[in-house]
């Protein structure tokens, strides 16, 4: 199976006529057979390449506009049966199946007609667009990639002289290893043409991206959950804060509303309310009130809070909307709202923008994150829960009443960027994240310069044994520990994971300080 495999007949069928002839004439020296669909075949015809017409291989016309050209029990079956199988071989000398060893196809333009239509209004001339939409191609490159065993399927005309090259210098043959490479750039056609065509139907355009003079769009993966109740535009930016908001609520109501540690357990701290500024919270809060929980939230750093995107994880009423007098914010998302604090809203903001948000369905749950970079994807699964197990390792341990805390301050450090640590307090019944460190590139600074002075800033009386701070990944070394022992802060939640841990750990002795790890890393690149 692995073996050279001589290519004696060849279908062409391209849009992208780059360097054809070239390709084909050398195919043709080669002793292979070319057949080829009526643009292509007219092509080639003017360089005297001689080729035989698809209709008259497959015994089937062109129909309805070219829409069924390659779709024919003959075409896909000349490429689809396995030559190395004793049953295929069977079956085609059964039913006369010819062999097509060859597919050379690439896709009709779409996004050229996607630019063409933006120019014109796509919405007025969806059918035109569709027309653009190729079938055949995709289906013969998929058929072809599929048995690459015994197919080779060219999609990419810069490959055209390597691959002439190799079956020049192999009387006709081409390789097991270059069938499977280009097997895999067939596929990342299809993955990336269909990804056109969806994006290119169902996405919405934003005013611009990150920047004024970038070009944006919204694209739904299924049925859209956020619905926009307000005429003011979502932005990029309030998309991406928009996500960072929600994706911290469920976390939230997964991990403390299902229970959380010791004591905490008995506690009722199911409504949350969170204050996101550039993909970062920068106000968080827990309650057994949701009004509550907001007014904590927003009070964690009112600076930040100017401008924000706000998560709530109820229902808005009219108690909601009061809170908000007065403070300048850009979103607010929540999963329902009362009419009358909708109306309420509306008049009272009027540059606001207004999200319900409808939570994905399981099957809709995608368990994998997709981050694109220069001509790649990079794939990982997500990062859910907070810890693997909690293991006290100092002699001063964490009272019952601060394990819920620790849990709660580890949830809101692992959305924050790294080196990222955050502090927060039991207070009024209640979570209260109340100072942050992130984005930093050695934890010290985000220790003693932002965490610590934010506190310090947002709360100017501070109860520091009702804190607990919260690392993303493990300390390094001891210095962070000395920098929160002159504030007494007494309670240190991390990963753990560092050959010095030790020292660490006998820091905290040293100064009476409690510390938890939790064995399970959070880092935010």
């Amino acid at each position: 199976m692995k073996q050279a495999y001589k290519i004696k007949r060849a279908l062409v069928s391209v849009t992208d006529k780059t360097n054809l002839a070239e390709f084909a004439k050398g195919l043709s020296e080669l002793g292979c057979q070319l057949i080829a669909t009526d643009g292509t075949n007219a092509h080639l015809k003017k360089y005297d390449i001689k080729t035989i017409d698809l209709a008259d291989f497959s015994d089937s016309p062109a129909l309805f506009s070219g829409r069924i050209k390659s779709l024919t029990f003959k075409v896909q079956s000349a490429i689809l049966y396995d030559r190395f199988n004793p049953q295929h071989q069977q079956e085609a000398k059964e039913h006369q199946i010819s062999t097509i060893d060859c597919v050379i196809c690439n896709f009709y333009d779409f996004q050229k007609a996607l630019n063409q239509q933006k120019q014109a209004n796509a919405d007025d001339n969806l059918a035109s667009i569709i027309e653009h939409i190729d079938i055949g191609g995709p289906n013969m490159v998929r058929a072809a990639a599929k048995n690459f065993k015994s197919v080779l399927v060219i999609t990419d005309p810069d490959d055209y002289q390597i691959i002439l090259k190799e079956l020049t210098e192999n009387e006709g043959a081409i390789s097991y290893n270059t069938r499977l490479l280009m097997m895999k750039k067939a596929f990342r056609l299809i993955y990336q043409y269909d990804q056109l065509i969806f994006e290119g139907l169902t996405r919405k355009e934003i005013k611009y991206g990150e920047n004024s003079h970038q070009q944006a769009y919204y694209v739904p993966f299924a049925d859209d959950y956020l619905e926009n109740l307000s005429q003011n535009q979502i932005s990029y930016n309030n998309y991406l804060d928009v996500n960072a908001a929600l994706e911290l609520l469920y976390d939230i109501d997964l991990s403390l509303g299902k229970g959380g540690l010791g004591n905490a357990d008995k506690m009722i701290i199911n409504q949350c309310a969170v204050v996101i500024k550039h993909n970062n919270p920068c106000g968080l809060a827990s309650a057994k009130d949701l009004a509550q929980a907001l007014k904590l939230a927003l009070d964690g750093d009112k600076m930040s809070a100017f401008g924000s995107v706000v998560g709530v994880s109820g229902v808005v009423d009219m108690e909601i909307v009061n809170s908000l007098k007065g403070i300048f914010i850009e979103v607010i998302v929540a999963f329902d709202y009362e009419k009358e604090a909708l109306t309420m809203l509306k008049k009272l903001k009027r540059k606001l923008k207004i999200i319900k948000v409808t939570p994905p369905s399981k099957s809709s749950n995608n368990p994998w994150q997709r981050r694109s970079i220069e001509n790649a994807t990079l794939l990982q699964s997500k990062d859910v829960g907070t810890y693997k197990d909690y293991q006290a390792v100092t002699k001063k341990k964490f009272t019952n009443d601060l394990l819920g805390l620790a849990k709660f301050a580890m949830l809101a450090v692992k959305s924050l960027k790294s080196n990222a640590v955050a502090i927060a307090r039991y207070h009024q019944g209640a979570y209260q994240l109340i100072s942050t460190g992130s984005g930093q590139t050695n934890r010290l600074d985000a220790v003693r310069l932002l965490a610590i002075p934010r506190a310090l800033d947002n709360f100017k009386q501070l109860d520091w044994d009702k804190c607990v701070l919260a690392s993303d990944a493990f300390f390094p070394f001891a210095d962070s520990i000395e920098s929160l022992a002159q504030h007494k802060l007494k309670h240190i939640v991390q990963p753990g994971g560092s050959i010095r841990d030790k020292e660490v750990i006998n820091a905290c002795d040293e100064h009476d300080i409690a510390m938890i790890l939790t064995n399970r890393r959070h880092f935010k690149h």
